[in-house]
């Protein structure tokens, strides 16, 4: 037997040996619930889908193996694992929170919102902070977006575009792939259509209602409710 068989089988054995005395990671480590968290207000924590509800406030709850437990909706502290959503298009409650989704459409009152967990939303507009349509992907982008969304014109709304430009005014709709903005802050004229694609987020300000217009003379000292025709 040459030098380089003996080097090669002795190398071998020593592989396999040590194949031998490693312990099984895969086995002697606890492997992660297959099933949902579920932590109760007595302190129990275990795991279980959810397979049932009735009118009754009881959620049944069911683990591999088990059968299936009542649960009443008081008793339930957590039951699922947290995940994070992924950093996208979302919008901005006024109240601080924040929904995932893709801004569908926008009118004077409602703003729609798709998103995977319940479709089509229709929000109220006056309860939107913001709408982000593009989430940028590097950090130091997404810090310079959030500064730019903390920086609210007074009272107005303001499309802020994904070259930096900002415009502020009215924002009277979404449609067709186009936001229609009448620029400044008289809330009147022609509206400017963008492409949404040019749109990183849109701000929604204070909706303030149109100035009235001033009566005529002789209709100033006209009291409604009252016989003002001097008879």
């Amino acid at each position: 037997m040459t030098c380089a068989k003996i080097l090669f089988v002795v190398g071998l054995l020593v592989a396999v040996a040590a194949v031998i005395a490693a312990p099984d990671t895969a086995l002697s480590q606890t492997a992660p619930p297959s099933q949902p968290r579920l932590w109760l207000a007595d302190g129990q924590r275990t795991s279980g889908r959810l397979v049932g509800a009735d009118g009754q406030g009881k959620l049944e709850f069911a683990s591999d193996g088990s059968a299936a437990r009542a649960v009443a909706a008081a008793d339930l502290i957590l039951w699922g694992d947290f995940q994070a959503p992924p950093k996208g298009a979302r919008v901005l409650l006024a109240s601080g929170g924040e929904w995932a989704g893709r801004i569908a459409a926008i009118d004077a009152n409602v703003v729609s919102v798709e998103s995977d967990a319940f479709q089509t939303l229709e929000l109220p507009r006056k309860a939107l902070a913001a709408a982000i349509l593009v989430w940028p992907p590097a950090a130091r982008d997404q810090a310079a977006l959030a500064a730019r969304l903390a920086d609210r014109p007074a009272g107005l709304d303001a499309v802020l575009f994904v070259n930096g430009d900002r415009v502020a005014g009215n924002v009277e709709g979404l449609a067709n792939g186009q936001i229609a903005l009448v620029a400044g802050d008289s809330g009147q004229g022609k509206p400017t259509h963008f492409d949404v694609e040019r749109v990183a987020a849109i701000l929604f300000g204070t909706r303030r209602a149109p100035a009235e217009a001033p009566l005529p003379k002789s209709q100033k000292d006209r009291q409604p409710g009252r016989d003002n025709s001097g008879a």
